[in-house]
């Protein structure tokens, strides 16, 4: 059965967005993230202040990379280029002159990258990434990242005070972030919230509790706000009579991130995937997608876009 090609580019637009207003919502404390071309989602401008550890109070201008296929495969981080937080100051960041000093955390797709090139891919990966993941978690991610330099030798108090120095004079060309203006602000780590925020974060909370149960792990769409039709990812295997064994993965996906997968491994229809895996939210393997049954108006919905 051949299926409408799925266009991952705006796929992953309408992600961004979802991941971005969450975060609106509820901010990390520490950082601020902004968007300096807003039709280029793909590239975002970070700042983090490190709270912990012997950079505590030196604030960091980082570069978010966000592939095409998000969120099937996670983003990458880099310092801002011209800011020279390289490895002097932390045992897992390698030199990149031209996207500025990589990240290698197995978050991020830089770790992927980064022993691709050491043995051709062929013993490390990005393992800890998830499409269940959002941008909060890959930031959450590096805010931790910050705190533990890692080093062999601890730095110095010369080369932490020529850190200071040289963050503070440091100017982003890009966004114009500079230390006494930074861009994006930061959420303060002490910051109080209003009764009304409590209250609204509450109430939100409530609301999101809802609708994951309704939600696609991969997309982040629910069949509240969103015109999906959800169902399981399922595992079908052959034994050495021929006969066929499924199993299902016990969460919820779309026929959009099922197709999404497809896509992403070459393939054209919806064919028996005998010999194909695909890698679920929570890490399991599985080949077919099975639709679940919610309502009448869901089974109508998801018949609609499967015939389409």
């Amino acid at each position: 059965m051949s299926f409408k090609p799925q266009n991952t580019r705006v796929a992953a637009t309408k992600r961004i967005i979802r991941d971005l207003k969450d975060l609106d919502k509820l901010p990390i404390p520490g950082l601020g993230v902004t968007c300096p071309d807003e039709s280029d989602p793909f590239v975002l401008h970070c700042n983090v202040l490190i709270n912990d550890g012997p950079y505590h109070g030196v604030m960091i201008h980082l570069i978010l990379h966000i592939p095409e296929d998000y969120p099937l495969t996670g983003p990458a981080g880099n310092i801002a280029p011209g800011l020279e937080f390289d490895s002097r100051y932390h045992g897992h960041i390698h030199q990149d002159y031209r996207n500025g000093h990589s990240l290698c955390n197995d978050l991020l797709t830089n770790f992927a990258f980064y022993f691709r090139s050491v043995d051709g891919g062929t013993t490390k990966k990005a393992s800890g990434w998830s499409p269940g993941y959002t941008l909060s978690t890959a930031l959450l991610q590096i805010v931790t990242f910050f705190a533990e330099p890692d080093l062999i030798s601890a730095a110095s108090s010369e080369s932490i005070v020529y850190l200071r120095k040289m963050v503070k004079n440091f100017t982003c060309t890009t966004c114009g972030h500079s230390y006494d203006n930074p861009n994006p602000a930061i959420v303060g780590y002490n910051e109080k919230k209003s009764d009304k925020q409590q209250t609204e974060e509450e109430l939100m909370k409530s609301k999101r509790e809802l609708m994951e149960k309704l939600t696609c792990g991969v997309t982040k769409q629910n069949v509240i706000e969103d015109q999906i039709c959800l169902g399981y990812p399922l595992l079908v295997t052959r034994d050495n009579r021929g006969r066929l064994w499924p199993e299902i993965v016990l969460e919820l996906i779309s026929y959009d991130a099922y197709v999404a997968e497809i896509q992403k491994s070459g393939g054209e229809k919806l064919d028996f995937y005998e010999n194909l895996k695909f890698r679920s939210v929570t890490g399991a393997d599985y080949n077919h997608w099975l639709p679940l049954y919610i309502n009448a108006n869901h089974f109508r919905q998801g018949q609609t876009i499967i015939q389409n």
